[in-house]
């Protein structure tokens, strides 16, 4: 399994490197998402009794247009590096938030994934998003990476026209950061209203907890 999921990120990281990755416009709901990571997330086993949350707020708009499959590839490749490098009764944390966007007909959706594992040195923090590096200490020795998922995350982020950022403390725990602007499905799009059949959009989402 490692062995397979280096050679994946090469062969994503070469397709990125190269132009061939072509981001999809598709209509996704923010909170389903959400709803998912939130499911792999409590359906892993954890003999560490690590606590684990997702957290939506401010969310007005949940259908959006953009690439749902590489928003979700982002998000379980930050909340799995939260939560392999947490100890017994660590707090790994998403939070979804809705922010104005500058642009009509978009919002912009800031995402934070943070946990209060072992963190990182400021000289590492540094580097993280060059190809093959991880800190090496006496935890992350033991621990299975590829090195790899940070390149792909930041570069994933920056084609979908964001920004991410990294703030870690050694001993303290490590919050990341990404921003993204998303189109806002019109108002007689189909995912739209398959929500609000099946009562899963409501008007005025304000946020869940």
């Amino acid at each position: 399994q490692h062995l397979l999921s280096l050679i994946n990120n090469v062969l994503d990281m070469n397709k990125i490197e190269s132009g061939k990755a072509v981001l999809s416009q598709e209509e996704f709901s923010l909170t389903e998402l959400a709803d998912e990571i939130d499911a792999i997330f409590r359906s892993q086993p954890d003999s560490k009794q690590r606590r684990k949350e997702v957290v939506l707020k401010d969310i007005d708009h949940d259908i959006l247009i953009g690439d749902m499959m590489r928003l979700r590839q982002i998000l379980l490749n930050l909340t799995s590096n939260a939560l392999k490098y947490t100890n017994d009764g660590d707090l790994t944390r998403m939070v979804v938030c809705e922010r104005p966007s500058s642009r009509d007909g978009y919002v912009s959706v800031t995402f934070v994934v943070e946990d209060s594992g072992i963190g990182m040195t400021k000289e590492f923090v540094e580097r993280i998003f060059e190809p093959f590096e991880r800190e090496r200490n006496e935890v992350t020795t033991f621990t299975e990476g590829t090195g790899l998922g940070m390149a792909i995350t930041k570069t994933l982020v920056e084609l979908m026209g964001g920004t991410i950022s990294v703030d870690s403390e050694l001993g303290v725990g490590t919050k990341v950061t990404f921003e993204v602007e998303f189109k806002i499905a019109p108002e007689n799009s189909v995912r739209r209203d398959k929500a609000m059949r099946e009562g899963k959009l409501a008007s005025g989402f304000a946020g869940k907890g």
